[in-house]
């Protein structure tokens, strides 16, 4: 994770192919999340800014580490379902670090900050 201070706010997605088609075919704010129900992975905005290159870290919910860092912005979404898929299928294990659960919140939560930080 390159951002040490940021927090997110993690929508839920229903669908592997949906969230394919969120992470390479559009723009998201630097704290935007995204979760896919039933599953223990989050993938979290790790963008420097929002140019279009999207960079996200992608988390496993339950225990904070960080298993992985793609760049979704410059893959297809057809490459990025495939991937999604794997992940889905065998989640990635090596850690890249760890972090805190307070620094993400479900989209609805009524305490949270509006602006990314």
């Amino acid at each position: 994770m390159l951002h040490t201070k940021r927090e997110w706010t993690v929508a839920d997605v229903e669908t592997a192919e949906e969230l394919a088609l969120k992470l390479t075919q559009y723009v998201w704010t630097c704290c935007t999340g995204f979760r896919l129900p039933g599953t223990d992975l989050l993938f979290l905005n790790d963008s420097f800014s929002a140019d279009g290159a999207q960079e996200y870290a992608v988390i496993v919910e339950s225990t904070g580490r960080q298993v992985e860092s793609v760049t979704f912005g410059w893959m297809s979404e057809a490459r990025a379902l495939a991937l999604l898929r794997r992940y889905l299928a065998e989640k990635p294990d090596e850690p890249f670090g760890t972090i805190d659960s307070s620094r993400w919140q479900p989209a609805a939560h009524p305490g949270r900050r509006h602006l990314c930080a």
